[in-house]
């Protein structure tokens, strides 16, 4: 495979060919989340807690057989004839460390992530590798395997070391491998300030450069992935500038286009094409303006097996329309799961799925994820809504009047621009999550109590491409685009 590279404003291949990456997302290999592998809470918390229920071998056995069979040459084989040129893998910093919990003494991470470059390389597929979780947390969501809600990486030199030290020790590793497209240095970061996210990144960079000098960096963009600013004082010209983007009209489950009521308030607005270009357009419009490359490293819809489900196929192609529109690069999230988003997902009938059935039915109708059929329960709505009220009562009597302040886990006190991630009752809403997935997650683990290795196996299992359902509409999308 040619190396690629970012050249006028363009990904470029050696041979000074445009080329334009299509492709798909891998969550849940290696970096888990709980609507991807279907479990409650974050990575870690259902890790220590099958380890607690059946010992540590014995999980380490299972979570390494997940890994084993959720990418397999079948997957590649697939996605190759799909048309599909570059696939985004999510890693855990875990991995890639000493990690008593993960099991994982580095070359363990590395011989995973080896065997999906060599596997996408075998199949003329680039790889980005995106750090998905970082040490200390770059934001406050379950998919950077956050069980506190804190994001410590910007306040700790110590992880900022630690995020550095595990980047040059993949880039030393890969850096004379052409089939890795580039490096994604953080997934959806939140730093409290564009600054703060500007020094981390030129610090990262300049690391990188000691060792590479050829592969694309990927910075994404603040406020998981919505705000590039400033991203344009990164002096480095081999640069591919990611940004997500999941309007309201790919999570519910109702017509589109149309009135679409806010997933957690009574406010609706109309959504078309029209009215999605515009919010995009609002996104990208800086680095359009600064000759940058734009990548979507994000975008996708969530199915709700009902009728309306044509409605979010919809959504996902005016949606590339737009991309393609705007020449940018894109990878939809995610390649496979248990139902939720995926091109390829578990049969309902697969012995994980029969194993965990009814405690995913009781997950989703307690809202324990902040993603997915979660969202349609309103049970968390419920309980922030009661605690606020109380709060109101009390502080009232007490002669002070709420306010529904913006102030992140550190103290910090923020402007507007971070109300939806930083709020009081975002806070309040994000802890009842919390609360319900660590009362869940023991269930999940004991449900694996007396399970034997064959017992595993066959579990795991149910994660190999030929235990899965393809998920038709969506698949003949991602053709129709990639094979453009």
């Amino acid at each position: 495979m040619k190396r690629v590279f970012v050249g006028g404003g363009k990904v470029l291949t050696e041979g000074g060919e445009d080329i334009r990456l299509r492709g798909v997302a891998l969550g849940g290999c290696l970096n888990m989340e709980h609507f991807i592998n279907g479990y409650s809470g974050s990575e870690s918390m259902f890790r220590y807690a099958v380890a607690s229920a059946i010992g540590e071998d014995k999980a380490t056995f299972f979570f390494e057989k997940v890994i084993e069979y959720f990418m397999t040459e079948d997957d590649f084989r697939f996605l190759k004839s799909l048309g599909v040129n570059v696939i985004r893998v999510a890693i855990n910093y875990r991995h890639f460390i000493n990690d008593k919990l993960f099991k994982t003494y580095r070359q363990a991470g590395f011989n995973f992530l080896d065997n999906i470059i060599e596997l996408a390389k075998k199949n003329g597929i680039y790889v980005i590798i995106d750090l998905h979780a970082a040490p200390g947390w770059q934001n406050p969501g379950w998919h950077s395997d956050n069980i506190y809600q804190a994001n410590i990486l910007w306040y700790s030199e110590k992880f900022q070391d630690d995020t550095i030290k595990i980047w040059e020790d993949i880039v030393k590793r890969y850096k004379d491998e052409p089939s890795v497209a580039g490096y994604g240095l953080l997934n959806e970061p939140d730093a409290p300030s564009p600054n703060a996210l500007i020094k981390f990144y030129e610090k990262i960079i300049k690391n990188i450069r000691q060792y590479d000098t050829e592969h694309i960096i990927i910075p994404e963009a603040n406020k998981y992935g919505k705000d590039p600013s400033e991203l344009d004082m990164l002096k480095d010209d081999n640069i591919l500038i990611e940004v997500h983007y999941y309007p309201l009209p790919c999570f519910v489950d109702a017509p589109y286009p149309g009135v679409i009521e806010e997933i957690w308030s009574t406010k609706k607005e109309y959504y078309d094409n029209k009215v999605l270009e515009e919010e995009f357009l609002r996104r990208i419009r800086s680095i359009l303006g600064w000759r940058k490359p734009v990548y979507v490293g994000e975008f996708g819809s969530t199915y709700w097996n009902s009728p309306n489900d044509i409605y979010r196929l919809k959504v996902n192609e005016d949606l590339i329309n737009i991309f393609e529109k705007y020449n940018a690069h894109w990878t939809i999230w995610t390649y496979k799961d248990v139902g939720i988003m995926g091109l390829v997902y578990l049969n309902p009938e697969s012995e994980y799925m029969k194993t965990f059935s009814d405690l995913l039915k009781l997950k989703y109708k307690l809202g324990a994820d902040e993603w997915g059929p979660s969202l349609a329960s309103t049970f968390i709505k419920k309980m922030a809504t009661n605690f606020i009220e109380e709060l109101k009562i009390e502080l009232e009597k007490s002669g002070y009047t709420y306010e529904d302040s913006v102030v992140n886990f550190e103290g910090e006190i923020l402007d507007e621009g971070w109300r939806s991630s930083y709020s009081y009752e975002v806070r309040v809403r994000r802890t009842f999550h919390i609360l319900v997935s660590r009362y869940l997650v023991k269930l999940f683990a004991e449900r694996l109590k007396g399970f034997d290795y064959n017992k595993l196996d066959k579990l795991a299992a149910s994660f190999h491409f030929k235990n899965c359902v393809k998920r038709e509409g969506l698949i003949k999308l991602i053709e129709k685009y990639c094979s453009i």
